[in-house]
């Protein structure tokens, strides 16, 4: 019986929250708003209920990466959101390798939690907020609508591209870090 309960306990943490959460509903509520910049309701909603349920996975891929666009966009390019408390990446991956010397799996879970909290909150608030910016072009600013589309696709784009850029160097500094903290070890 414990490993079902741990079995919905990692559906829960690690897909529903981290992924469904905090980057397939932020990703489908900025790509539902471009929809309904161009479509209306009755027409997308037509449209989904005639997709082939296997279709549905390349789909949700695809909004899990618009919410990750949403995250580095947000994160990493605006600053509007943010991740932790250290000035610098490197500050943030000294913090974790000394956590991981107290306590490491409960305080690994513990700042994941934060983490994934974070993330659904703030990549969410951004994509309501998005989502919000395309509306008012629809209602006010009717002439701007087919280019919202072309202009928050290349926007995506490069907030993919950046956020790449910034989780390679993320990923030296983190592994620069461990290094170090192994070797003093020693």
């Amino acid at each position: 019986m414990s490993e079902i309960g741990d079995g919905i306990q990692y559906l829960y943490s690690k897909f529903i929250m981290r992924d469904l959460l905090s980057f397939v509903t932020p990703g489908a509520i900025v790509v539902g708003s471009l929809l309904l910049l161009h479509w209306e309701l009755s027409w997308i909603l037509d449209f989904l209920k005639s997709v082939p349920f296997v279709l549905y996975i390349p789909i949700f891929g695809i909004l899990y990466m618009v919410g990750f666009a949403v995250q580095c966009l947000g994160a990493e390019i605006i600053h509007v959101i943010k991740f932790h408390r250290c000035k610098t990446d490197k500050e943030h991956f000294i913090l974790l390798a000394k956590l991981q010397t107290i306590d490491r799996e409960k305080a690994m879970i513990t700042h994941e939690r934060f983490v994934v909290l974070k993330q659904m909150c703030g990549n969410g608030a951004f994509a309501i907020f998005i989502a919000a910016v395309l509306l008012a072009i629809k209602l006010w600013i009717s002439c701007l609508s087919p280019w919202a589309l072309g202009i928050m696709v290349v926007l995506l784009i490069i907030s993919l591209y950046w956020g790449h850029l910034v989780h390679v160097q993320r990923q030296e500094e983190w592994e620069g870090v461990i290094l170090q903290t192994t070797d003093d070890n020693r």
